[in-house]
């Protein structure tokens, strides 16, 4: 069988759970060769659909990771604009 990957919940309910958003697509097949590409680095996914465009971001365990430190990572290798989500709720 195919390997089960946590995607397409836009809840996250474990607690220190947090999301960078790393791009937003009107393009679902954009949305999902960001995914795929994500995933081959080993991070876990999250997409959520906000105001008519899919987002595409990386989950990650807040209460072990720096949020600004692994946020900086995130924009040096892989998009520069990329944000916390948390810090738009």
């Amino acid at each position: 069988g195919s390997p089960k990957t946590i995607t397409d919940n836009p809840t996250i309910e474990s607690a220190g759970s947090c999301v960078i958003i790393v791009g937003a697509f009107k393009n679902s097949d954009n949305a999902s060769r960001l995914m795929k590409r994500l995933r081959q680095k080993g991070y876990q996914t999250y997409t959520e659909n906000s105001q008519g465009l899919q987002r595409v971001g990386i989950a990650y365990n807040c209460a072990e990771k720096d949020t600004e430190v692994f946020k900086n990572e995130i924009r040096r290798s892989l998009n520069p604009d990329a944000w916390n989500l948390k810090d738009s709720l």
